[in-house]
C-alpha cells in the first residue's frame, strides 16, 4: 500500500486538489481500510466502513493484531461479528456529508449514485466491469485509476490507453 499511497499524495499535490473534493473508491473494504490507516496520518479523511481503531476498541484486539491479518483473517473475523460491523457502516452512511472537507473512502458499491470532482479508483483483480462501470462513473472532474494487481481483465485496456501519456 505504501506506493499507492506515495502516487495518491503526489496527484493531490501536483494538481493542488483541496481533501473536500477526493473519494477513493475500492471494491474492497480490506484494501481500502489499509489505506485509510496509513493516510490519516496525513490527511483528515472520513470512511463509510469500520476502521482499524473502531475494530480494536470493539473486538477488545490490539490495533497492531488488526493490522497484521490477512485479508481472509479480516474476512472471517468480520464474518464473526456481523452484526456490530453492519451497525457501524450503517451510522457510517447515515452520517455521510460530501462536503465534510476530508478526503473520503468509500466501496464502489456504497458511492453509488454519488460523485465527486476527484476519484480515485483502486482496481482490483476480481473487479467486474459493472464494478469498474461504477467507479470511474463517479467522477465529475478527473480519475486517477491505480491497477493494484495487474490482474484484472480490464488491466490492459487502461494500461494500453495510458501509454505516452
Amino acid at each position: 500500500m505504501t506506493e499507492t499511497l506515495k502516487t495518491i499524495r503526489e496527484f493531490i499535490s501536483l494538481y493542488e486538489v483541496h481533501p473536500n473534493d477526493v473519494v477513493i473508491l475500492s471494491s474492497k473494504i480490506f484494501n481500502l481500510r489499509k489505506l485509510h490507516e496509513e493516510m490519516s496520518k496525513f490527511e483528515s479523511s472520513h470512511c463509510m466502513f469500520e476502521s482499524y481503531d473502531e475494530l480494536s476498541v470493539k473486538l477488545g484486539m490490539e490495533k497492531d493484531y488488526l493490522l497484521g491479518l490477512g485479508e481472509q483473517d479480516m474476512a472471517s473475523l468480520i464474518r464473526n461479528n456481523k452484526e456490530y460491523v453492519e451497525s457501524i457502516r450503517r451510522s457510517k452512511k447515515n452520517h455521510f456529508y460530501s462536503n465534510s472537507g476530508k478526503i473520503k473512502f468509500s466501496t464502489s458499491h456504497s458511492f453509488k449514485g454519488l460523485e465527486s470532482k476527484y476519484v480515485i479508483y483502486l482496481l482490483d483483480e476480481k473487479d467486474s466491469p459493472e464494478v469498474i462501470h461504477t467507479s470511474i462513473t463517479r467522477s465529475s472532474e478527473s480519475i486517477l485509476i491505480i491497477d493494484v494487481s495487474g490482474k484484472n481483465p480490464s488491466s490492459n485496456f487502461f494500461k494500453e490507453r495510458l501509454d505516452g501519456y
